[in-house]
């Protein structure tokens, strides 16, 4: 064989194992981001909780793939959604662009992110405003989404009124001649995760495309933080209430500086985007499962609730979302079993993770604190951990491994998440403070699952978290 030729050939073979072990893979890096638009009835001081979300979203702009911020109306104000409020944030999101990317790779240009404002449904709110000739750039930019040649699912994280994505399925379905073939694989990439229905539309989605991936969180985004409604007020309130938002995040640098006082609940819009952020926590695509963007019924529920008395559904019944789940957790002396704790369970760790990403726009990467890394059992990702085992047997469960990118102390926890399983007892697990934990499989857990969380705490300020979930299978 030539000399040239076997040269090409060693150097084809090695680039190949370079990507088949990920060591050279950015191209696949990228492409593992999920996918999303969001859809805001962003407004000033009429209620500003989109606006704070949206400055939380766009510090964790570099863990998404963003493809449309759409200004909408809802049932709240017809006429919201002004885009102006988008761009002021990105404006000065582009001033810390910068100081972000010694952090963290990934962040995308403040143009970038201009490029993609438009606007969707306004004027008219609910399904007053879909049907035929009634298209938006909006929803227009929907469809595109959908039809670029991409096998990811893409997420609609709606904070104001639905009439935009249903704008975009009305097209799809009725006017753009498409077969039934490419339809259903339009259909099967969507992913809706819609707050409290904030006009009909979701309604009508939910009816006429049954086998869409529909959330709506009807009351549990209530939870993040401090707010007006007092049922939702458990936890950990020492993170989420006004003082620790105008120490931690008002003071805070040019981007904090415009983050809005309150006027009912703070960042109600943020839970629809959090469970997106890759922690080692949870798998988006399994709602039961529970994470930072709260959890939901494992099976579709009917006709769940919208947030507003002025929203009537009633013409689209019956129609089917998966919906606001409960969890009972306790935090101190207190044991709180409502649909609100499957969200607010994690707060320290979602807004200490805030603060730290705010102060990522004024400091150094020496001066500011990073995740602590988990690793169970020798596994370095951050995807689910599942294991198979017979009932009475011990596990041995180790984050030996586990590191800080700042050299912080680690501390570990591992605990039985029960909701998401189906075995609805305790379950022991011995030094379950320790690197080191042995988990005993009940003897009577025969044909269930069990779900363990890995958390690791690092020292530093605010401390900060990683993640992972070991699922057992016991048969």
């Amino acid at each position: 064989m030539p000399t040239m030729l076997m040269n090409a050939i060693l150097k084809l073979t090695f680039f190949t194992l370079l990507f088949s072990f990920g060591i050279f893979s950015p191209l696949l890096a990228a492409d593992t981001k999920p996918r999303i638009i969001i859809i805001s009835d962003i407004s000033g001081t009429a209620e500003p909780d989109d606006y704070q979300s949206f400055i939380r979203f766009l510090l964790y702009s570099n863990e998404m793939e963003i493809e449309g911020i759409v200004g909408v109306g809802s049932i709240y104000g017809p006429t919201r959604g002004d885009n102006k409020y988008f761009h002021e944030v990105i404006d000065l999101y582009g001033t810390v662009r910068n100081n972000l990317l010694k952090h963290a790779k990934g962040y995308p240009t403040a143009d970038y992110l201009k490029s993609l404002v438009t606007v969707g449904q306004r004027g008219t709110v609910g399904m007053e405003n879909v049907g035929e000739g009634k298209a938006t750039p909006g929803s227009e930019m929907i469809i595109k989404a959908l039809e670029r040649k991409d096998s990811r699912p893409l997420w609609i994280s709606i904070w104001g009124g639905t009439s935009t994505m249903a704008q975009a399925l009305w097209d799809i379905n009725y006017s753009r001649g498409f077969s039934k073939k490419k339809i259903q694989t339009l259909l099967s990439k969507i992913r809706i995760y819609d707050i409290a229905g904030q006009d009909n539309a979701g309604g009508w989605i939910a009816k006429t495309f049954p086998a869409v991936f529909y959330i709506r969180s009807s009351q549990q985004f209530l939870g993040m933080a401090e707010g007006h409604v007092a049922a939702a007020q458990g936890g950990n309130l020492d993170v989420g209430n006004t003082e620790w938002f105008k120490t931690n995040i008002q003071e805070q640098g040019p981007i904090g500086g415009i983050y809005p006082k309150r006027k009912y609940s703070y960042e109600g819009d943020t839970p629809a985007f959090m469970h997106l952020i890759p922690n080692g926590l949870s798998d988006p695509e399994m709602v039961h499962y529970g994470g930072w963007g709260g959890r939901f019924n494992k099976e579709k529920v009917k006709n769940p609730a919208v947030r507003s008395n002025k929203v009537l559904e009633n013409e689209f019944y019956d129609f089917f979302m998966y919906n606001d789940a409960k969890d009972s957790w306790t935090y101190g002396d207190k044991t709180y079993t409502n649909v609100f704790s499957g969200l607010y369970r994690w707060r320290e760790e979602y807004q200490n993770d805030f603060a730290a990403r705010i102060k990522w726009t004024m400091l150094s990467n020496e001066e500011a604190n990073h995740n602590p890394v988990a690793v169970v059992n020798g596994d370095k990702t951050k995807e689910i951990i599942r294991m198979k085992s017979t009932p009475g047997r011990k596990i041995q469960l180790s984050a030996k491994g586990s590191n800080d990118p700042d050299s912080d102390q680690l501390s570990y926890e591992w605990f039985y998440y029960m909701e998401p399983g189906t075995y609805n007892q305790p379950v022991k697990i011995t030094n379950s403070d320790a690197e080191t934990a042995t988990l005993h499989i009940p003897t009577d857990a025969d044909n269930t699952e069990i779900h363990i969380i890995l958390r690791v705490r690092d020292s530093g300020i605010p401390n900060l978290f990683a993640y992972r979930r070991i699922v057992v299978v016991v048969k």
